[in-house]
């Protein structure tokens, strides 16, 4: 992945994590997928990457 995106993995780095509320409809809803991406993002967490160390925080995610 870091050869790929050119990061370089050496370096300290962190990557932020984020996820959105996925409703499911009862049946068919018009415009649902429209509704569905246009939801806020909501911050989760994040990985650190220190040398080749890995560390996460990440909320609960029912608590959302």
């Amino acid at each position: 992945m870091g050869l790929k995106n050119h990061i370089d993995l050496r370096k300290y780095q962190i990557f932020n994590r984020k996820v959105n509320k996925v409703d499911i409809p009862d049946g068919r809803e018009e415009g649902f997928l429209i509704k569905q991406i246009n939801k806020e993002w909501i911050d989760l967490g994040y990985k650190k990457l220190d040398g080749k160390h890995f560390s996460s925080y990440i909320l609960e995610i029912e608590k959302l």
